[in-house]
Parts: C-alpha cells; structure tokens; sequence
C-alpha cells in the first residue's frame, strides 16, 4: 500500500493552477499538504536525504503549476543540485510528476551549471532508461527529443543553462484514470534509487573513483597455482561499496594464490 495520496497533490494542482487561493477549498489544500509531508517522511526515509525547502502551493493570491520537493544529502546541502519530486499540471491540462535532478537558478552561474551537467559524463547514461526533460519559460516541461551527446554538445556551447531553459535528468509520470498511488510510488522508488547514483556522481568527487589493477605484462598475471587472473581490471563505484577492499584483495590472490579462507584471515 503505498505510503501517500500522490494523486491528491498532482490533482491539487491540475484542478486549481491559476485560480486565486482564497477560491480553493479548505480541504483541498489540507489533504494535498498532508500527502507532501507524507511524501517527504518516506522519502527521507528510503534515502537518508533531508527535505530542504518547503515549496508552497501559491505564489501571491494564486495557485502554483507545481509543487516542488526538494531532497539533498546533508554534507552537500549548500550546493544548489538536489534529487527533487515535481508534482504539477503539464501542457495538456493534466497533472504530473517529474523525478529528476534539479539546480536550483536563482544564483547559478557558469561553474554551477558545469558541475550540474556532469552527469552527461556518466559511463552509464545511455542504458539508464532516464531521459531528457526539457524546462522552459513557458512552464510546460516534457521530453526533449534530443540525443544524450546532441545536449553535450550544446551544454558545452553555452545552451541550456538559464532558467528558462535547461535539462533535467529523469522520468515524467502523467496521471490518469489508471494511475493509483501505488503506481506512483513504484515508479518514483525506482526512478530515485537510479537518479541518486547520479546525484552522488555530481556532487562527491569520490564517486568517480576508479581504481585500475596495474597491467605490467600482456593479458594475463599467473601465481604459482597456475590460476589466471584477467588485468585491466576497473573497479567503478560510488563511496564505501568496497572498491578498495576489493583491490587489496585481488592483489593478496595474484601474488599468493586463491583460497577459501576470508581475506581477514589471510592479513592476520
């Protein structure tokens, strides 16, 4: 069962974008709030990231496109990139999430934007099944048909790095007559776990660790057990996944040879 009304907020928003606040019900605005709390605890949560600013639903006496959730990792909470949730009304008068990578704009500058767009860099975008999302001034964000290394190259070239138009990374998910919650859920789930390989590769330069086995003959290194041990061997992972541990431990068995014994047991 899914852990909040998502439908509740992306319908806030369909039904009353643009209407002026004091014309919307009482108990609308209670049971989309409620499910934004709801939201952000189970994101929290599933994340060990903290909400850092708490959108409101208007701006003035009118009703916003969206609802904006915004997620970062407490030792990067200075930084302006954040793992975020969109809840809003699209272009065709439906409502909508976004999950995606965000920056904020207010103050982004040149540097900013570079760092951002560092997940164009990453080895595994093309097979991510995330996609472009294309944000303009006209507030209607969707899918930029555009390949990965079409928005490289413009990113390099200046473009798409002003408010009014830029990419996110991540999936759109309209709501219709057949969305449930725990559809919702299920696909914001997944789309975050994916995003926040990501998010990480942005903004911890330890996340681009490689650590290589040095090659000091052809193809192969050979103990005296005759076991044969591939080279060029490229340990790639976030932080503490072990890429180390596991190079120390691929050293002792190319010099030593394998064993069954567990590698604290080899080093006491």
């Amino acid at each position: 069962m899914a852990h909040a009304n998502y439908i509740a907020i992306a319908k806030f928003h369909e039904t009353y974008y643009g209407k002026t606040a004091p014309s919307v019900p009482t108990e609308e605005i209670d049971n989309a709030n409620s499910a934004r709390e709801s939201i952000i605890n189970y994101i929290e949560s599933e994340f060990s990231l903290k909400q850092k600013r708490r959108n409101s639903w208007q701006t003035g006496f009118s009703v916003k496109k969206e609802r904006w959730l915004e997620f970062k990792n407490e030792n990067f909470e200075n930084s302006g990139i954040s793992l975020s949730v969109f809840a809003e009304k699209n272009g065709n008068g439906y409502g909508q999430y976004e999950f995606c990578i965000e920056i904020e704009t207010g103050n982004a500058n040149k540097d900013d934007y570079k760092k951002y767009y560092k997940f164009l860099d990453h080895p595994d975008l093309l097979n991510s099944g995330l996609k472009p999302i294309h944000v303009k001034k006209s507030n209607i964000n969707k899918y930029k048909n555009e390949s990965w290394s079409d928005i490289k190259d413009k990113v390099e070239q200046g473009k798409y790095c002003t408010k009014g138009n830029r990419i996110r990374l991540g999936k759109i998910l309209v709501i219709d007559e057949n969305t449930t919650n725990d559809k919702i859920e299920d696909e914001m789930i997944k789309t975050l776990k994916s995003l926040k390989g990501y998010y990480d590769y942005i903004l911890n330069p330890e996340a681009e660790e490689v650590t290589e086995m040095p090659n000091t003959n052809n193809t192969t290194a050979t103990n005296t057990n005759t076991t044969e041990y591939p080279l060029n061997t490229i340990l790639y992972g976030p932080p503490g996944t072990g890429k180390t541990y596991k190079t120390v431990e691929m050293a002792y068995d190319i010099i030593k040879g394998p064993d069954t014994n567990s590698h604290e047991e080899k080093h006491k």
